[in-house]
């Protein structure tokens, strides 16, 4: 499976949730082929032929960051702030941002799969990133695999809340298991029926009915990407 994580970062906090996303995925599919790359490096092709799209940037001002809103948080004293506590500009962090990036982004083809993730303060209340971020991953094509997702910061400049590193790990294992499960092919409908059929003469069935085999569905239909994060 391919997953590419692309992403913004102006103090380095969202690119080390990215390499934690990266991280967990690996860890449940060392199989993996992953690309962890900033939206400024990440031309119009790099999701191209993805299994797994995730994409997160810092939510600024209540939302995606903006040209005017990254030259806000690059003020000197917001640069040498961020130095003096150990988070030194990242490369690019002046842009251009996720919001660009997505505009050069090629429609999905069918079953591409998406996830949606920000870094944000814990006093955020509305409209954070990560929710603009699975708007426009909807609006390309691309079926969510799970809910957005934010880690908090401690400042403007960070550090990660202690455990959000960890946190994202746990997401990315999370996300490379349901994309696992979506992109399971169908068992033909013959097959299906017979293990239907093996599992009511065993006296063995589901105990949700379905039968032994058979993936889970809602309704008859193919599981969708909530589906399959529901608790197991």
């Amino acid at each position: 499976m391919r997953v590419v994580i692309v992403y913004e970062s102006l103090f380095g906090n969202t690119r080390q949730v990215a390499e934690a996303i990266a991280e967990g995925v690996l860890a449940v599919a060392p199989e993996a082929r992953v690309t962890c790359v900033r939206a400024t490096e990440g031309n119009r092709d790099v999701a191209q032929g993805a299994d797994l799209l995730a994409v997160g940037g810092p939510t600024h001002v209540c939302g995606l960051s903006s040209g005017f809103s990254r030259k806000l948080g690059l003020k000197a004293a917001q640069v040498a702030a961020a130095r003096e506590a150990g988070h030194p500009l990242e490369p690019g962090a002046a842009g251009p941002g996720i919001r660009d990036w997505f505009m050069a982004l090629p429609k999905a083809t069918a079953g591409s799969l998406g996830a949606a993730f920000d870094t944000r303060t814990e006093s955020l209340t509305a409209d954070p990133a990560a929710d603009g971020i699975a708007g426009r991953l909807r609006r390309h094509g691309y079926e969510l695999v799970a809910e957005p997702e934010g880690f908090i910061v401690e400042a403007a400049q960070g550090p990660l809340r202690r455990g959000d590193r960890d946190r994202a790990r746990a997401w990315g294992e999370r996300l490379i298991r349901a994309a696992s499960e979506l992109s399971r092919p169908e068992p033909p409908a013959g097959q299906q029926a017979n293990a239907g059929q093996q599992a009511h003469a065993d006296g063995r069935p589901h105990a949700d009915g379905r039968a032994n085999g058979a993936r889970p569905s809602v309704n008859g239909a193919r599981p969708t990407a909530r589906d399959a994060l529901l608790p197991r």
